[in-house]
């Protein structure tokens, strides 16, 4: 296995892990008495985060492996690489969101005013919800994140498929092939007509 194989592996968690901490999220805010949604989607937030982290910091090894093999864009390296920089300071940033909405919600753990060996079981009615404001951020940030993966993945993508480049990029010649013959020098072009004049 080598850089390239491994970035490859890596870049899935953090695109299908926000994804599915929103998902933890939205449970979370219909169920403000329950906890348990909430600490999972923040156990899933991190990982994903170190997941975002780890692709990231793979991201250079892989292009060693691959920037000289024919049919890769630099172009659309560069842009992958732009990306996965915004879009791993947000999965730090979302992380972060989720381990704080947490932490309101377990400060609120014992009912106001009952001595701590009380229980939310045993006080029901004076039981505290989890602070619909953080989860609320949390999730559009988890949803913002989600997105922003998938943009980066989408850019990865494009390095070695040509078929899914679109823009600019796909107007550029991958590493190794030349150009097409609609765009060949107009000095090409010319000297082609003057050895068929001379032929003549």
């Amino acid at each position: 296995m080598n850089a390239a194989h491994l970035h490859l592996i890596i870049n899935h968690l953090p695109i299908v892990g926000f994804a599915i901490a929103a998902v933890l999220l939205i449970l979370a805010f219909f169920h403000p008495a329950e906890r348990g949604a909430l600490r999972s989607a923040v156990l899933v937030l991190v990982l994903s985060a170190a997941g975002a982290a780890a692709a990231y910091l793979s991201g250079e090894p892989a292009e060693d492996v691959i920037e000289r093999q024919p049919g890769t864009s630099e172009q659309a390296m560069e842009v992958h690489e732009e990306r996965a920089g915004v879009a791993t300071a947000l999965a730090g940033l979302t992380a972060l969101a989720g381990m704080a909405a947490l932490l309101l919600a377990e400060r609120r753990r014992t009912a106001p005013g009952a001595p701590a060996a009380i229980t939310l079981a045993d006080a029901p009615e004076r039981r505290p919800t989890v602070s619909s404001a953080p989860v609320v951020i949390t999730l559009g940030a988890a949803i913002l994140t989600s997105g922003a993966m998938a943009w980066t993945g989408a850019a990865g993508g494009e390095i070695r498929h040509p078929e899914t480049r679109g823009g600019a990029l796909a107007a550029e010649p991958a590493r190794g092939q030349s150009a097409p013959a609609s765009e060949a020098t107009p000095a090409a072009g010319a000297d082609r007509r003057e050895r068929e004049e001379d032929d003549d």
